[in-house]
């Protein structure tokens, strides 16, 4: 595993926790499209 494929994954990884929180949160429901 190299720095550059965990930093082109991180943004992925970022979205699936945001969306799991949002999943049991309201606080992020402006993140919805």
């Amino acid at each position: 595993l190299s720095f550059r494929m965990l930093r082109v994954a991180m943004p992925f990884v970022m979205l699936c926790v945001i969306q799991r929180f949002c999943d049991v949160s309201d606080v992020c429901f402006w993140l919805e499209p």
